[in-house]
């Protein structure tokens, strides 16, 4: 197994071992849970590349996770169509949309960014 492999693997174990559940919703209204990793900060970068208080949410989940529900294209989960709700490490619910996908196709995992709607 090759060093890539492996980080592969661990990736996919953590994520699905120690994530959280986030349940997104097709446009047509399919419901699809999946195991992700959430990452909250109270900081954003302003337009001049400095820290500005803010409330930033990603997740990433695992692309494999993705294709066993039938997901086998993460660039159809198009920004702004696709609502998402997670929790974070305190149990407050993070509900929005998916801004931003960002794929790893090294890893085999995609980060969303969650434009927040509440």
């Amino acid at each position: 197994m090759s060093l890539r492999e492996l980080a592969a693997s661990d990736s996919r174990l953590i994520i699905e071992s120690d994530g959280t559940p986030a349940t997104l919703t097709s446009p047509i209204g399919t419901i699809y849970t999946v195991q992700a990793i959430v990452n909250r900060t109270g900081v954003q970068i302003d337009a001049d590349g400095l820290p500005v208080s803010g409330d930033t949410t990603s997740v990433t989940i695992d692309l494999a996770n993705l294709a066993s529900k039938g997901l086998t294209d993460p660039d159809d989960l198009k920004a702004g169509l696709w609502p998402i709700s997670t929790t974070d490490v305190t149990g407050q619910v993070v509900a929005g949309r998916i801004a931003s996908p960002l794929i790893d196709r090294t890893l085999g995992r995609v980060t969303f960014f969650i434009k927040r709607t509440a």
